[in-house]
């Protein structure tokens, strides 16, 4: 069984064999930007009245300089009364994504426009924005191959190289924020950071 055993390892060390192994790196920073969308809804039997505020809000909401988008649809509504399909008149829909350091500033927006007459307002939660650390990670990656081939190198006693390396997409953890209350206060973030992550998949390559 010795024998076998040895045999096996001079043949393996004869030849050119792999290591696969998988690695995650990343890097934690604070989290300051954040990100959200909101919606509007308007109802009224005066078309050119939705119009007009739907333009008003546009007005306030560049003025901003934190929030982009606008493009409304307006279309009729109907309800049916005794089996009945009866015109009450139209309905629109305006739609703003929003980017933002100050919450006082985007909270003082979102006030504004849920002012206006008739508006219905809807808002996803907010979450952070990770920092763009993927050159960060990836050099991590790439130090981190070519001190574990050299790692390798020294524990086989033979010539390893770097055969593959597979970078997978940055995912992030985010933090976010509640959606804002009826008051109009946005609460405290769950977290203070963001995490930004980058897996990687490695093959090395060993031989005499």
């Amino acid at each position: 069984m010795k024998k076998l055993l040895l045999l096996l390892l001079n043949l393996l060390f004869l030849n050119a064999f792999t290591i696969s192994k998988s690695e995650t790196f990343e890097i934690k920073l604070p989290a300051k930007i954040m990100t959200t969308n909101f919606s509007l809804q308007i109802k009224h039997k005066n078309n050119d009245l939705i119009i007009q505020t739907f333009n008003k809000i546009i007005r306030e909401v560049r003025k901003s300089n934190i929030c982009e988008g606008g493009k409304f649809t307006i279309n009729p509504y109907y309800e049916w009364i005794k089996d009945k399909r009866v015109f009450k008149g139209y309905q629109g829909y305006i739609n703003f994504n929003c980017t933002f350091k100050n919450t006082k500033k985007y909270a003082n927006l979102i006030e504004q426009v849920k002012n206006e007459k008739g508006v219905i307002f809807s808002q996803n939660r907010i979450n952070f924005i990770a920092p763009n650390n993927k050159k960060k990670l990836e050099n991590q990656a790439y130090h981190y191959a070519i001190n574990y081939t050299k790692y390798l190198t020294k524990t086989f006693q033979t010539k390893c190289k770097i055969k593959e390396i597979h970078l997978n997409n940055n995912s992030y953890n985010l933090p976010f924020y509640k959606t804002i209350s009826k008051s109009l206060s946005i609460e405290k973030p769950i977290q203070k950071s963001v995490t930004s992550k980058l897996r990687v998949n490695y093959i090395f390559e060993c031989n005499n």
